[in-house]
């Protein structure tokens, strides 16, 4: 059993929260004056109420003391130096923020999210494909994608989540796409012509979606590339997806 304090254990589970979308503190002990209980470089990983996951920085002092700042460290969401008290002596304390991977989800196994997901991963999201029939799920996507799951609900809470519906005559689109949004997805945007709009965004109303949440969804998605293609449609839509995160407005660059 690996031990909870220590490094490898530490990385594990900071590597883990990162990918599972959970935002973390890593607290590290860069120099110690007088004889405090704790050597240089310890660590200690904090959660977002101040939890701590793993690690320890030499006693219970400076632990509950790293424990009270994780939050503000969160909400600042910048790296702070920050010297630390005891009776014995003082350290110095090098406290950085972690903030989870972004998460790209796309439903239906189509050839549209075939590339989406593909490429997703050079763009550095970790990504899920929703897909309830498993006849769909090729061998390519299982070689791809990240994660592949049989409903929204088999995700959990995730941070950072954008979420891409690439088959608009899908059965289940509003039920999957109201959990991820409650579940807390940041973004969503649905493959599909105007026309076809109104029928699933009046299915969303029925699933207890908020107006002002429904309006907010990007319908139809992606950059006005003409794009005809699976490739040049998935390439639209995550340069749509990759400005939103960015918060860019997606135009041609001036000269």
């Amino acid at each position: 059993m690996t031990d909870k304090n220590s490094p490898r254990n530490l990385i594990e589970q900071l590597s883990k929260r990162i990918k599972q979308g959970q935002r973390s503190v890593l607290a590290t002990v860069i120099s110690t004056k007088g004889e405090p209980p704790c050597q240089v470089s310890q660590k200690i990983l904090l959660g977002t109420k101040g939890e701590i996951i793993a690690g320890t920085l030499g006693c219970s002092e400076f632990d509950t003391q790293a424990s009270q700042l994780a939050i503000s460290i969160l909400g600042k969401n910048k790296v702070q130096l920050i010297s630390l008290q005891h009776d014995l002596g003082e350290i110095e304390v090098y406290f950085e923020p972690y903030k989870p991977m972004e998460h790209l989800v796309v439903l239906s196994a189509t050839p549209i999210a075939y590339w989406l997901l593909k490429w997703a991963k050079d763009l550095g999201f970790t990504t899920a494909l929703i897909e309830s029939n498993s006849q769909l799920i090729t061998p390519s996507f299982r070689e791809d994608v990240d994660v592949i799951v049989n409903d929204a609900n088999e995700l959990g809470a995730w941070e950072n989540i954008r979420v891409v519906h690439t088959n608009h005559n899908s059965s289940d689109l509003a039920t999957q796409i109201a959990t991820l949004v409650k579940n807390g997805a940041n973004f969503v945007g649905i493959v599909g012509s105007k026309r076809h709009s109104a029928l699933y965004l009046e299915e969303l109303k029925e699933v207890g979606l908020a107006p002002q949440t429904i309006s907010k969804i990007q319908t139809p998605i992606g950059l006005d590339i003409g794009a005809n293609t699976p490739q040049e449609i998935a390439l639209s839509i995550l340069s749509a997806v990759v400005a939103i995160k960015n918060n860019r407005p997606g135009n041609l660059m001036s000269i």
